[in-house]
C-alpha cells in the first residue's frame, strides 16, 4: 500500500506540472496570437538545435550593442524630440522679448499744429520691460528637465543592456557545461533504471527518489535554455536591432 501511495504521489506531481506548463503554454499562444492578428490557435515548430546555434554567438560586441541602442531605441529617441522641441519652444519664447514695434502715418487736416498735418506714429506694448521672462524661465526650466530626462534614458538604456548582456554570458556558461555527454549519460541512467524496477531489482522508494530527481534535472535544464534565449530576445529589443 505504502509503494502504491508513492507511485500515486509521484504521478499527482508529474500531472500538476504538466498541468501549469500547459497553462504557461495557453497563455504564450494567446498573446502570440494577438500580437500576430491570428484568429485561431496555432503550434510553432522549433529547432532546439538551430535554436541553440543561433543565441551562441552575438553579432556585434557589447560596446557596440549601446550605439545601437541610442540610435535604435524608440523611448531613447522621443526624449531627443523632446529636447529638441524644447529647445525651439526656448528660443520662440526668447524671439518675443523683442518688443512689437508698429509704425505708420497719420494726415490731419486741420486739428493739428498745422494745417494739413502728416503725422509719423510709432507703436510700443505697455509691457516691453518684462521682456517675456516669465515665460523664458519656465521654457528653461522645461528644457533643463528634457535635458536631464535624455541623459536618464541613456544610462537606463546602457544599465539594461549590460545587465540581459551579463545574463546571457552567465547562462551560455552554464549552457556549455550541459554537453551532449551529460544528456547522454542521463537518458542512458533512466533507461536503466526503468528496466532495472520492472526487473524488480531496486526498490520504490530508489526508483521514485530517481524519477523525482531526473524530473527536476530535465526542467532546470530546460530553464537555463529559457533563460539564455530570453536574454538575447531582451538585448534585440532593447537595442531594437537583431544582435542575436
Amino acid at each position: 500500500m505504502i509503494q502504491l501511495v508513492r507511485l500515486q504521489s509521484l504521478l499527482l506531481n508529474l500531472k500538476n506540472q504538466r498541468n501549469e506548463f500547459q497553462s504557461e503554454i495557453n497563455i504564450n499562444q494567446q498573446n502570440s496570437m494577438l500580437i500576430a492578428g491570428l484568429k485561431e490557435v496555432f503550434i510553432p515548430v522549433v529547432n532546439e538545435i538551430e535554436i541553440i546555434e543561433k543565441y551562441k554567438q552575438p553579432k556585434i560586441l557589447l560596446e557596440n550593442s549601446y550605439q545601437k541602442a541610442y540610435e535604435n531605441n524608440p523611448k531613447y529617441l522621443a526624449a531627443i524630440k523632446i529636447a529638441e522641441s524644447q529647445e525651439l519652444y526656448l528660443a520662440w519664447q526668447k524671439s518675443m522679448k523683442i518688443p512689437d514695434l508698429t509704425t505708420g502715418l497719420a494726415y490731419d487736416q486741420r486739428g493739428g499744429a498745422f494745417q494739413n498735418q502728416l503725422n509719423i506714429t510709432l507703436g510700443i506694448p505697455l509691457a516691453y520691460r518684462n521682456q517675456n521672462k516669465g515665460n523664458i524661465k519656465i521654457a528653461n526650466a522645461e528644457l533643463n528637465k528634457s535635458y536631464a530626462n535624455k541623459t536618464y534614458q541613456m544610462e537606463e538604456l546602457k544599465s539594461q543592456i549590460k545587465l540581459a548582456w551579463l545574463a546571457w554570458e552567465r547562462q551560455k556558461e552554464q549552457i556549455e557545461q550541459i554537453t551532449i555527454a551529460m544528456d547522454e549519460n542521463l537518458e542512458l541512467v533512466y533507461r536503466g533504471v526503468i528496466e532495472n524496477f520492472r526487473k524488480r531489482n531496486i526498490s520504490m522508494l530508489e526508483f521514485t527518489d530517481f524519477l523525482e530527481s531526473y524530473n527536476l534535472s530535465i526542467m532546470q535544464k530546460n530553464d537555463i535554455k529559457k533563460q539564455w534565449i530570453l536574454s538575447g530576445l531582451t538585448i534585440n529589443y532593447i537595442t531594437n536591432e537583431e544582435i542575436f
